[in-house]
């Protein structure tokens, strides 16, 4: 099934932390619920800085879980986590190439998806006055 005894050795790890830290989740690929294990890593904050630098630091929600279980999941298609609505914003690779045998991170953005945007406030330019037409 695997190429070599590493390649091995990695998948029983993955299942050991997806059985141990792992929580059952809904995904929605096409519309359809799946219920599927994934570990789940939710940073309090979305962004930060990091100390000492101008560098922003993206610290999005993100799942773990075997990609035979995700197969089928897009971007923008929705995930139910503890009841608290997110959105796939990348749906990330099998790290073991299209066999289908391997673990996948999924990147997240909280709320449902197909919400609009609300619109930026206008706000009048210092050194030409209002933008508006």
């Amino acid at each position: 099934m695997f190429d070599n005894l590493f390649d091995q050795a990695m998948s029983d790890a993955d299942d050991i932390i997806l059985d141990t830290m792992g929580t059952e989740i809904s995904i929605y690929p096409g519309g359809t619920e799946r219920r599927i294990r994934a570990v789940f890593d939710a940073p309090a904050d979305n962004t930060g800085m990091n100390t000492g630098s101008g560098e922003i630091r993206d610290t999005a929600p993100v799942l773990f879980t075997r990609s035979v279980w995700a197969a089928g999941l897009k971007k923008y298609d929705r995930v139910m986590i503890h009841g608290e609505p997110y959105q796939v914003v990348d749906p990330g690779w099998d790290e073991s190439g299209t066999a289908g045998q391997g673990v996948i991170t999924i990147i997240l953005a909280r709320g449902e998806p197909g919400r609009n945007t609300p619109a930026a406030p206008e706000r009048p330019s210092k050194r030409y006055g209002s933008q508006r037409a």
